[in-house]
């Protein structure tokens, strides 16, 4: 349902009130309020709190009901401590912002004679990818135009801030991160966003079956550009900015580079299960037959 133009705008309003609050603060006090705020949403079993533990109870089948709980009250409270981060990565200087970052590793990856696609899955924080990256080479960033215009427009000055170029995936956007990649530049986005049908195949991603991208696949194979996993993990005091090469998404059939992506998406999460966005619904968009997840 479209929002009207004057909620929108108190909804901006609020966000920007909240952020620039947040900015003022040190950012281990933002978190602790940020994961007290996800405590409290886990404590009033809220929709966004289920989707946690639906999504725990797809991916981990297996693990007993009390861990599981555990591991989705966890989950809470780090969703809770990215909201409050983006009064840095969003309000304050980008100096300041990139200041946070404690150890960077792999980033050799980046250094190449050819296109480099960056892979950053929804964990940690990786809104604070765009601005180290962009500040290090031409960056073009494809994202999900979904969302209230007004709102869509001021995140994408922030997310730009730093100098990366973003496009809403779509033609014009694929057009752009070729272009980009063909002439040897850095291109990023969210591996593991849910495509729309006729965009992606079904492969599992921590056992259960979900819709997953073809973009990446195609991008590789059409510019020959090498494909490199980025996390910025959260961390006492900051964050560890971490690089790893992505293998066996650039073959030929799609399930098969599909199934890699999944695997390396997998890799990045699984030291970090936590502060993966388990309030995502990852597994919307079920095969056919199957019943929505969610419902």
């Amino acid at each position: 349902m479209r929002m009207e133009p004057a909620s929108e705008r108190a909804l901006l309003f609020a966000m920007r009130g909240v952020l620039t609050a947040a900015r003022a603060l040190p950012l281990s006090w933002s978190r602790s309020i940020g994961r007290g705020g996800g405590r409290f949403v886990a404590g009033m079993g809220s929709d966004t709190f289920e989707v946690i533990c639906r999504n725990l109870a797809l991916a981990f089948p297996d693990l007993d009901a009390s861990a599981r709980l555990a591991l989705a009250r966890r989950s809470a409270m780090e969703a809770g401590a990215l909201l409050s981060e983006l009064g840095l990565l969003w309000q304050a200087p980008v100096e300041h912002a990139l200041a946070a970052v404690r150890n960077v590793e792999g980033a050799r990856l980046l250094e190449a004679d050819r296109g480099c696609l960056l892979l950053g899955p929804h964990v940690g924080n990786w809104e604070l990818l765009n601005h180290w990256v962009a500040r290090r080479m031409p960056f073009t960033v494809l994202f999900d135009p979904e969302g209230p215009p007004q709102l869509m427009a001021w995140l994408r000055q922030r997310r730009a801030r730093s100098g990366a170029r973003l496009h809403p995936l779509g033609p014009g956007g694929l057009r752009a991160a070729l272009a980009a990649l063909r002439a040897g530049e850095a291109v990023g986005l969210l591996p593991d966003q849910v495509p729309s049908r006729d965009a992606g195949v079904h492969v599992p991603f921590f056992g259960a079956p979900a819709l997953t991208m073809t973009l990446v696949q195609r991008l590789l194979r059409r510019s020959g550009a090498r494909a490199v996993f980025a996390v910025a993990a959260r961390v006492d005091g900051g964050f560890d900015l971490r690089f790893t090469a992505a293998e066996g998404i650039d073959v030929s059939d799609s399930e098969v580079a599909a199934r890699a992506l999944n695997a390396g998406i997998e890799d990045c999460v699984r030291p970090l299960l936590p502060q993966y966005l388990w309030a995502y619904k990852r597994y919307k968009r079920p095969p056919p037959g199957r019943p929505d997840p969610y419902r």
